[in-house]
């Protein structure tokens, strides 16, 4: 018997390595092959002005853009970061899972990550989540070595990385309430809310995060003010359409048969009179936090990808749980089927998402929907067909043609009268920096619009009096020339328009305006624009 589970435990092991060598192989091969999305431009842009903390972020994300420091800036070494700590944080995981539930339910956490489509999203992606979920894990890991091990050394370990997830991401200051939580609840545990270990963590982790707190202090709280205005600091009212669109948000990220799954395995756990201590720490680890941002979204703005720290204990609570049905003749059957559904589905979302990085799938299954439309609307006029296909439909043309863009407007920008003093700007910081990506690093490029974002910290309106200025207007948008022409003297109202192309399909229609004689101020300091 003991032979049998020594094999059994080298085969788990085994494909644990295979398969996390072959998600990072076919995300190393992934990670040049298309453009960076929104928010990968603009972390990019923040890896060329290190700080201890961002309008909307604190700086852990500069630790996932290393590789653009280290070995130049290309799409490839953007994602590079990324891959690298998503293989890291896995592993970290598993430590984790093995000190607190079986091999089978820790490998089946294992799969159980790997069905989430936004698993997959935030292991490629250039964004701040990458940091926040390795030390995440990390910090689970050591505070489950530190209720096990004498000494304060895996105390200061936790705290050190607690503090550096909230440092990833706001969102890791959430395990200070979710571990207090647990120890307060556990019998076998509780005692050390006595002992001077859980206090050490927090000293800990509030030194690791003070300079952001000190930059923070030092830009009048900027960050925090901006966060709080999301969710429930936002002027936080419940609405049940928020609800459903809070909750519905997390069907589209996970599949909504797996998140199915993963509320059936929460309530299983729930419901059970004798929880193990493993068993409360997933869930006081990750229902607390699904229901945080939920409820945040049920009276404001959240977006899907916020809970995903809730996932590594929702994973192997579900591994868990579907360990144990497997093995029960009187629930395998019924769990059994539920689960192959919904690999089925969310491995059908995966591919989709991967192909979608690589080949313009929506607009053909866009055009077969609509020839289906008119054919139903010969047969009941009742049913409108389908508009022709806009390409601003496609999010993923996000990740293509910025290059091709930039080059065209660095050509119009060498046109002006004096281009070393011509600024390029944008009407919403998503334009403004994925042109600023693939611009030279030191070209001037903002936005102008009276709502603050990042470029109100590196764009002084004052220091670029004088300057003329190219305003680029992305067609998803569509401002008109008179938007911005009370910050100049002048200015031409007649633009340049392009189009760039995902191969023979249009990406993105742009039109450049140019203004001369820059009055050195931004909209809400002096005479603002009508916008």
């Amino acid at each position: 018997m003991e032979t049998e589970d020594r094999n059994l435990t080298d085969r788990r092991v085994r494909r644990f390595w295979i398969l996390l060598a072959a998600m990072t192989l076919l995300r190393l091969a992934l990670a040049g092959r298309a453009g960076l999305g929104v928010d990968e431009s603009h972390y990019l842009v923040y890896s060329r002005h290190p700080a201890w903390g961002y309008f909307d972020h604190p700086p852990g994300v500069l630790l996932a853009a290393l590789p653009l420091r280290l070995a130049g800036e290309s799409h490839f070494t953007a994602r590079l970061g990324p891959i690298v700590l998503a293989a890291l944080t896995l592993v970290a995981w598993r430590s984790w899972a093995l000190k607190n539930a079986s091999p089978e339910a820790a490998w089946r956490g294992t799969v159980f990550l790997h069905l989430l489509p936004l698993y997959h999203l935030l292991s490629l992606a250039l964004m701040p989540d990458a940091v926040l979920n390795l030390f995440w894990c990390l910090a689970l890991l050591c505070f489950s070595r530190a209720l096990k091990a004498e000494g304060p050394g895996w105390w200061l370990a936790a705290g050190g990385a607690g503090g550096l997830a909230a440092l990833g991401k706001y969102h890791g200051l959430l395990l200070v309430p979710c571990l207090l939580g647990y120890l307060a609840s556990s019998r076998r545990y509780r005692s050390q809310l006595r002992r001077a270990g859980p206090y050490l963590a927090g000293l800990a982790g509030a030194a690791v995060f003070l300079p952001n707190v000190i930059w923070n202090w030092r830009h009048d709280w900027i960050s925090y003010r901006f966060q709080l205005g999301h969710g429930i600091g936002g002027g936080w009212s419940f609405t049940f359409n928020r609800f459903l669109a809070a909750l519905g948000g997390q069907l589209g990220v996970a599949s909504p048969i797996v998140f199915g799954l993963l509320a059936a395995a929460t309530a299983v756990l729930l419901r059970k009179k004798k929880k193990s201590e493993g068993e409360l720490l997933v869930l006081w680890t990750s229902l607390p936090v699904f229901a945080f941002f939920i409820l945040a979204g049920s009276g404001g703005k959240i977006l899907p990808h916020w809970t995903f720290p809730g996932w590594w204990a929702g994973a192997l609570a579900a591994g868990g749980v579907l360990a144990a049905r497997l093995a029960d003749p009187r629930t395998a059957r019924r769990w059994r089927g539920w689960y192959r559904a919904g690999a089925g589905l969310a491995l059908f979302m995966v591919a989709g998402m991967y192909a979608g990085m690589a080949f313009p799938i929506l607009p053909p299954l866009y055009n077969a929907a609509r020839a289906a439309s008119s054919a139903l609307n010969r047969i009941v006029p009742a049913v409108e067909p389908l508009e022709p296909f806009d390409h601003n439909l496609d999010i993923t043309n996000d990740l293509y043609g910025w290059p091709e863009a930039a080059a065209r407007v660095e050509e119009i920008r060498a046109e002006m009268e004096s281009p070393g003093r011509t600024f390029v700007f944008a009407h919403r910081p998503f334009t403004a920096s994925q042109l600023a990506a693939e611009l030279p690093p030191r070209t001037a490029v903002t936005t102008l619009h009276p709502r603050p974002d990042q470029y109100l910290l590196w764009f002084d309106p004052a220091e670029h009096s004088g300057w003329d200025a190219l305003f680029v207007d992305h067609d998803r948008y569509g401002r008109d020339y008179e938007t911005y022409l009370p910050l100049f003297a002048g200015g031409d109202p007649e633009p340049v328009v392009f189009t760039v192309y995902r191969g023979s399909r249009p990406a993105h229609v742009f039109r450049v305006f140019r203004y001369y004689d820059f009055r050195g101020f931004r909209p809400g300091r002096g005479t603002p624009p009508p916008l």
